[in-house]
C-alpha cells in the first residue's frame, strides 16, 4: 500500500507494537531518538526498514520521523507472513 508522509511526520515511535514494513520510494526518513531528537540513522530513496522488529519480533527499537517529505509503500505484518507461509513452508517453520 502507499504511503506519503511530509517533514517532521512521524511513521511510528519507540516502544510501539511494529505491524508494518517500509520501502522508501522518494525522500529521507530518520530514525532519532524521541527525548533528545538525536539521529541514529538515516535512510534514503531505495531503503527498506521496519523489517527487524518484525522478525525477532519486538517492539520498535526507536522513533522512525520523515526528515522531509517522502513516499513510501507499505508491507502490512500479516500479509508478509501469509506469503511466507504460503511460498516458503520450509521458512515460514524457522519462523
Amino acid at each position: 500500500m502507499p504511503l506519503k508522509v511530509e517533514e517532521s511526520e512521524f511513521l511510528y515511535h519507540h516502544d510501539q507494537f511494529p505491524y508494518e514494513i517500509f520501502f522508501l520510494i522518494k525522500g529521507k526518513i530518520n530514525f532519532i531518538n524521541e527525548k533528545d531528537e538525536l539521529i541514529l540513522k538515516k535512510w534514503y530513496q531505495n531503503s527498506y526498514f521496519g523489517d527487524i522488529e518484525i522478525f525477532i519480533p519486538s517492539k520498535r527499537l526507536c522513533s522512525c520521523k520523515a526528515f522531509e517529505s517522502s513516499d513510501l509503500f507499505i508491507l502490512n505484518k500479516k500479509y508478509c507472513f501469509d506469503i511466507i507461509e504460503k511460498e516458503f513452508p520450509s521458512i515460514d517453520k524457522i519462523l
